[in-house]
């Protein structure tokens, strides 16, 4: 297993999350603790199987929970969606997808379109 850090957009997905469930999961004091234990590409996304810490526990018990995140454009143009995975009290995943694209080998923007 390649262990690795979180990416800039899985970073910024997480961000986004726990802004808008703080009743879940507090923001982490340091994104840089986190792991990625597996981390797998589609073409058309990626998933991202994070390791146990204490910096991805949630606040109250979840048996499973997955949030559908806001849609977002990477480098001006493509359309892609997030979502992230709760399971057994802790953030277990997150995951990227396009809606038909490819995915971009590099990434120099991401805009979410939050409402």
């Amino acid at each position: 297993m390649d262990v690795s850090s979180l990416t800039i957009l899985e970073e910024q997905i997480l961000r986004e999350f726990c802004r808008q469930h703080p009743e879940l999961m507090r923001e982490p004091s340091a994104y840089d603790h986190i792991q990625v234990g597996e981390r797998s590409y589609s073409g058309a996304g990626f998933l991202s199987e994070l390791l146990a810490g204490p910096s991805l526990e949630t606040n109250k018990p979840v048996e499973r929970f997955v949030w559908t995140g806001p849609a977002a454009t990477l480098n001006g143009k493509t359309e892609v969606g997030c979502l992230v995975f709760v399971e057994q009290n802790r953030v277990s995943a997150i995951e990227g997808f396009t809606f038909g694209e490819s995915w971009p080998e590099k990434i120099t923007r991401v805009e979410f379109h939050i409402e």
